[in-house]
């Protein structure tokens, strides 16, 4: 396949053609698909889905899962179009979990007929981006299921793909290998507060009230190092005293980056807030994360340093696609590619003449993952070896250009 292009791509292969340019629509939700009903084992399928309403009668979602006992978990961000208290529900056959911005809402999680979960009101704001994450298994029988919400002005409705955005690209911590660990009390858990002595013996990561879905949970003084392979651009985490510690706790924590401390927290106590910070760590090799106790004992310093992630680089090689995955063209390796100014991008603008030097791709005031950012006059070859049946991008100028700048065409030419 040929792509005859000038400027910056948003682009995805999936299953007839369609060229939407400009449009401010949602994408639909990543899905992975496991042929187990716990989530365990190699994922059999990760696509996009553009809606969670499913029904599959006795069969299954792909002829790679069973007719029973699979499981899938869909993961992105869900934008609301009004600000107001939302309901959120799950209908379906046998189980739900469901986070929203790192609550979870739903838990219902076991083998069981047809059941509709209502979760609790919860309030967000018009325009704003919140991370969403489901979680469902079949167990037997007949297989549905559906995602749906309403809000004020809105009867329930099953939640709309223009309200739901696949994922940045990220690594959490808690499902990565740590190269070395030591902690005040127990072993360092992987999303769950720090509990006793025991391995797995916490509980939810909770910070100020929020409930947090992935992390790690720690006592000072603790110290935790990750080999970071200098494949990734920033580190996130929201760090604070895990709140099953009350009032008592007290730590600071520090985030080093190649022997370099890059981050050191006020005192944080029990009733302190979260606090959000982020690394830069791009072509960097090791992350330590160090607590340490606030100087008056180390009783009660359960900490959380929790959503920790790292963001994998936009640039440089493609990453391998997963098996049976409708990938995004920023995700392959092309044949050839030519660009005007700089080398070509993945899931960047161009920029100036160096690698990466982009900024996040953004056609008419949308933000966009994954695509590739070109300057003209630019050409890119993709050996899709018929593979796949349609080609779907959002094509434009990107914003980075001052209104009334700028002019291309862009061509998309299949050639057998």
């Amino acid at each position: 396949m040929l792509l005859c292009g000038l400027g910056v791509l948003s682009l995805t292969l999936s299953s007839a053609w369609a060229v939407t340019p400009g449009t401010a629509k949602g994408t639909g939700l990543y899905g992975d698909y496991y042929a187990t009903n716990d989530l365990s084992g190699s994922t059999k399928l990760r696509r996009t889905d553009r809606v969670i309403s499913f029904d599959w009668g006795m069969g299954s979602p792909y002829a790679t899962l069973p007719q029973d006992s699979f499981s899938i978990r869909w993961s992105g961000e869900i934008e609301p179009p009004v600000s107001g208290d939302y309901v959120f529900a799950t209908q379906g056959d046998d189980s739900a979990r469901l986070w929203v911005n790192g609550r979870k809402l739903i838990d219902d999680w076991e083998t069981q007929a047809s059941t509709k979960n209502t979760a609790a009101k919860l309030r967000l704001e018009a325009g704003r981006r919140y991370s969403i994450r489901v979680d469902h298994f079949e167990a037997g029988g007949t297989a549905a299921f559906k995602l749906l919400w309403s809000y004020p002005g809105q009867a329930e409705q099953v939640v709309p793909q223009a309200r739901l955005y696949v994922p940045a690209r990220v690594d959490y911590l808690s499902d990565l290998p740590m190269m070395s660990s030591r902690n005040g009390l127990g072993p360092v858990e992987r999303d769950m507060s720090n509990g006793g002595s025991a391995s797995g013996d916490g509980k939810p990561l909770t910070v100020e009230g929020v409930s947090f879905a992935k992390g790690l949970g720690v006592a000072a003084d603790s110290e935790v190092v990750y080999d970071l392979a200098r494949r990734y651009d920033d580190f996130r985490v929201t760090l604070g005293m895990d709140d099953t510690t009350g009032a008592r706790g007290s730590a600071v924590f520090e985030i080093w980056v190649d022997g370099v401390l890059e981050y050191t927290s006020p005192m944080m106590r029990g009733d302190t807030p979260g606090q959000f910070a982020r690394v830069d760590v791009t072509g960097r090799s090791y992350l330590k994360l160090v607590v340490k106790n606030g100087g008056d004992g180390s009783a009660m310093d359960l900490a959380n340093w929790a959503d920790a992630h790292m963001v994998l680089q936009s640039g440089g090689p493609a990453p391998a696609p997963s098996p049976d995955m409708d990938p995004y063209l920023s995700e392959l390796a092309w044949k050839s590619a030519t660009s005007a100014w700089g080398p070509i991008e993945r899931d960047m603008s161009n920029g100036e003449q160096l690698a990466r030097d982009g900024k996040q791709l953004s056609i008419a005031g949308r933000k966009y993952t994954y695509g590739l950012g070109v300057h003209a006059k630019s050409e890119i070859v993709f050996d899709i070896d018929k593979d796949f049946s349609r080609f779907v991008a959002d094509v434009g100028v990107d914003d980075e250009v001052a209104p009334g700048k700028g002019s291309v065409i862009f061509w998309s030419c299949p050639q057998i």
